[in-house]
């Protein structure tokens, strides 16, 4: 992805998106466990409710991030693979049939 810039771009944007994703997310889903844990031992539920609003908010704005970056990943690959196709030497495959030293044969030339 070095060779070809604006491949190189989406990609490292994509990464970029993963990373923020990936902490959010892990954020989220310790914040989310912490808020509904109950560490007192008492009987009855005790629900941190501001910590646990801050772990799924973290949660539902990860979704976004990550969908974000699989498609830059994409876009980036198809940049990248058009950018192949357009360096490459392009050979015609030739198949015929022919006499060979052994008989009739199929020749193929590429």
């Amino acid at each position: 992805m070095k060779t070809n810039e604006s491949a190189n771009k989406e990609y490292q944007a994509a990464m970029r998106n993963i990373m923020i994703g990936a902490v959010c997310f892990g954020a989220g889903v310790g914040a989310t466990l912490v808020g509904t844990t109950n560490f007192s031992g008492e009987p009855g539920v005790h629900i941190n409710l501001p910590l646990m609003i801050l772990g799924d908010a973290l949660l539902i704005s990860s979704i976004p991030l990550l969908l974000k970056s699989n498609k830059r990943l994409k876009r980036a690959v198809d940049i990248y693979n058009d950018g192949l196709h357009s360096t490459c030497i392009q050979r015609k495959t030739d198949f015929s049939i022919a006499l060979t030293e052994n008989g009739v044969g199929v020749i193929m030339k590429f």
